[in-house]
């Protein structure tokens, strides 16, 4: 049985939220399902995902097979990606987005205040680095 293509996941590189998530998804990735890009890399720019460079990120992007997932439903696909009790995640894809979204939202307008950000991105551990695609950081 061939192995599932990673998830590629898009995260803010400068926000200390999306760093911490980052870091919980990479610890607990047993079966090898993610690959993680900043969005403010040269290949979130190749993909057309990048925001303005004025702009900071708004959403997590999760690209899955040819769909691309952004708010709350790119955070609870990964959750329950990663099997186990966290696959109890999945039950929260049936509520419509429009309620869903808004907490997201809520939290991402925030984050910055509530959990902090930096002026660099996040570098991987070395064990991790190979699980980093398009890592150069496009400022």
């Amino acid at each position: 049985m061939p192995s599932p293509i990673p998830l590629l996941v898009f995260y803010d590189g400068h926000c200390a939220l999306c760093q911490f998530w980052v870091k919980f998804l990479l610890q607990r990735d047993r079966h090898d399902r993610f690959r993680f890009a900043a969005l403010q890399s040269p290949l979130a720019v190749r993909h057309g995902i990048a925001p303005p460079e004025d702009e900071a990120p708004d959403t997590i992007i999760v690209m899955k097979d040819q769909l691309m997932l952004t708010d709350s439903t790119a955070a609870i696909t990964l959750l329950a990606t990663l099997g186990g009790i966290w696959s109890a995640f999945r039950i929260l894809l049936l509520l419509p987005c429009a309620v869903r979204d808004p907490v997201y939202r809520l939290i991402s307008r925030y984050r910055y205040r509530l959990f902090g950000h930096s002026d660099v991105c996040f570098l991987p551990r070395k064990q991790w680095k190979e699980k980093f695609v398009g890592d150069e950081i496009h400022n």
